[in-house]
């Protein structure tokens, strides 16, 4: 067993460059990102539907010209391989200091956080991550046209998955098209 003591002179990470409103990193779409909030120090204002979701990493979202008037998903994924940041928020913003234009803690079935918004060509968003209750650690966002989302397995009526009354387990709607009824 060999013990590894810290030294004096350890210098921390540096916070990442998104931590800020002002630095908010850019998104082109299709996005997936996977980033963490582990090295962020400054605490921010929480957002609106957070409880002390003080440490946060900002985007730069930007509807695509050629998409008229399009709903975009933006979502945290759940956690798994590197992604340890189990419960989230996501916020979306017109300006730094302006109020949020949507905010998402929990999905009704998990802790993770999903907004589905629509934005006019060219309309411009800020996205804010954040951990529930002042956690920190690492996620991935996806940013997608809602159209693109995958569709749940049981989207049509010939794929319905057997349950029993006993059967506990989460469920919901997203995504699914009702083009079967």
């Amino acid at each position: 067993l060999t013990l590894v003591t810290p030294t004096a002179n350890a210098v921390p990470p540096a916070p990442p460059p998104n931590a800020s409103c002002a630095a908010a990193t850019l998104l082109t779409l299709p996005a997936l990102v996977s980033a963490s909030t582990a090295a962020t120090t400054s605490a921010q204002p929480a957002s609106a539907c957070g409880v002390e979701d003080d440490y946060a990493l900002w985007y730069l979202f930007e509807a695509p010209p050629a998409l008229e008037d399009t709903s975009y998903t933006f979502e945290l994924l759940a956690p798994g391989g590197d992604a340890d940041l189990s419960d989230t928020t996501l916020a979306l913003y017109r300006t730094c200091e302006g109020e949020a234009l949507a905010c998402s803690d929990d999905l009704a079935f998990a802790l993770t956080s999903r907004i589905d918004v629509y934005l006019p060509a060219g309309d411009q968003v800020l996205v804010r991550v954040a951990g529930w209750g002042g956690t920190r650690g690492a996620f991935t966002l996806r940013v997608a046209t809602t159209n693109d989302v995958e569709r749940p397995v049981n989207d049509a009526c010939q794929d319905a998955i057997p349950i029993t009354q006993s059967q506990p387990g989460p469920a919901a709607t997203w995504n699914a098209t009702g083009t079967d009824l």
